[in-house]
């Protein structure tokens, strides 16, 4: 990391004036691996992701080199791969080399944009205004390297970290939802412990859950518009949730005849045994989560703003004693309304993972001291304009 990290954190800079959530140094590993030890397929310098107005998901990904015998168009080519297996629409080569003008011309085609390192300060300058916050957390390397060296020592929760780091990117939606969930439910006792890398590794996998949720609102709005039918929504958003219809019925048919097992085996010191739901097979807490969605559904715009402000909270107010920036040089525009998102999703998440209050409490005080700062013109009450059974 430390050969290239200058050229990442220009990345860095870039994608997150384009409104991406960024990340760095991801490792790729095959989700159906059959050898005993997982094997490394690759890994991503730089990789960012956003919801874009039109509600279409967005990524964008970088690969920086610093050796000067690398081929610049090789890299372009690997890339185009990575970009095909990860949904990746744009990418960044930054090459230490020259390039010629003709493998530019061909990365284009590939939807890369190949640069050498003076061309890429080029155009940094050009693009970044003058009063983009440079002094963020979020850029600064010492941080990274923190942020990544301590959570990957917590063995405790190195199953919950290496689903983040290296499978999520790779999940469909529906998986990125249940398995940051679960995951992080799974490991529930080991928050306990009450230190400041278990308030990080809990905000970095609420930003992953976050994500997965502004997808799914991207690709449901505008089929639930008018719906406000709660068993019909109730039903679909299961099937969405758990992979397609055929998927969801055949697992839920295993969870209602467990259900019934274990209550045959409890019969003896039970009067009555309880009914099975038809559908038994839900998310943690599904009922705020139909909530937290039709919420969302009410304003997209502003919720999809909710993983860039957790990731300011996580590089600005956790992973530092002292903040470099003020919340609205970082996050323009940000709005009331987005914060407010942010604190429901918090609720729904710690709920539903079932964390100790000392992790996610301090965050909920972060998110309150936010909610004071932002511009009362831009507020809006979200207990008028959310959807309500």
């Amino acid at each position: 990391m430390e050969h290239d990290i200058r050229q990442k954190i220009g990345l860095v800079k870039l994608f997150w004036y384009w409104g991406y959530v960024p990340d760095i140094d991801v490792k790729l590993f095959h989700p159906l691996g059959t050898a005993k030890k997982k094997l490394e397929l690759t890994d991503v310098d730089v990789l960012g992701f956003k919801i874009d107005p039109e509600l279409n998901t967005k990524r964008v990904a970088g690969d920086c080199k610093t050796k000067k015998g690398t081929s610049s168009i090789n890299r372009a080519f690997w890339l185009s791969g990575i970009m095909n297996h990860l949904a990746i629409e744009r990418g960044f080569v930054i090459s230490a080399r020259n390039i010629e003008s003709d493998h530019k011309i061909a990365s284009q085609q590939l939807g890369i944009t190949l640069l050498n390192e003076q061309e890429f300060d080029v155009l940094s300058n050009a693009l970044l205004p003058q009063d983009f916050p440079h002094s963020m957390n979020l850029f600064n390397t010492d941080i990274w390297q923190k942020f990544l060296a301590e959570a990957q020592s917590q063995h405790p929760v190195n199953e919950l970290w290496d689903y983040r780091r290296n499978r999520y990117w790779q999940d469909t939606p529906q998986e990125g939802l249940r398995h940051t969930l679960m995951q992080t439910r799974k490991h529930r006792k080991f928050f306990e412990q009450k230190n400041r890398i278990m308030n990080t590794i809990f905000v970095d996998i609420m930003t992953a859950f976050s994500m997965s949720l502004c997808q799914m609102v991207s690709e449901l709005f505008q089929v639930y518009l008018i719906s406000n039918q709660k068993e019909i929504l109730d039903y679909q958003m299961k099937v969405y949730v758990y992979g397609g219809r055929e998927k969801y019925d055949h697992l839920n048919d295993l969870t209602r005849r467990l259900m019934q097992l274990r209550f045959e085996i409890q019969k003896s010191s039970r009067i009555d045994s309880p009914s099975i739901p038809q559908d038994a097979l839900t998310l943690p807490e599904w009922e705020k989560f139909i909530q937290l969605f039709r919420t969302a559904l009410d304003a997209p715009s502003q919720f999809f703003a909710v993983p860039r402000l957790l990731r300011y909270v996580l590089f600005e107010q956790i992973l530092t004693p002292v903040r470099s920036i003020d919340i609205l040089e970082a996050v323009p525009n940000l709005s009331n309304l987005s914060v407010k998102l942010t604190l429901d999703l918090l609720n729904y998440f710690s709920a539903a993972t079932e964390t100790p209050e000392q992790v996610w409490l301090p965050i909920r005080d972060m998110l309150d001291e936010i909610l004071v700062i932002i511009p009362s013109e831009t507020a809006r009450k979200l207990d008028q304009d959310s959807y309500t059974f």
